[in-house]
């Protein structure tokens, strides 16, 4: 029990020791599909609509 806690506490000092910085870059849009949920309207929001696609993101090494 002692070493898994001393395990859990030395990769909690591991993971806040590192800090990374990400972005999204591109975002791709594959599909659009207006209305959904079978037309329903949702009060003063309105009716949903549903996008599918990729969000491409990177990691700063450096940071």
């Amino acid at each position: 029990m002692r070493l898994r806690l001393n395990r859990f506490f030395l990769l909690l000092l591991v993971v806040h020791a590192l800090p990374l910085q990400a972005r999204i870059v591109r975002i791709e849009i594959t599909s659009h599909q207006s209305p959904t949920f079978e037309g329903r309207v949702f009060g003063k929001v309105g009716a949903y609509e549903k996008l599918r696609g990729k969000a491409y993101g990177e990691l700063d090494p450096n940071s």
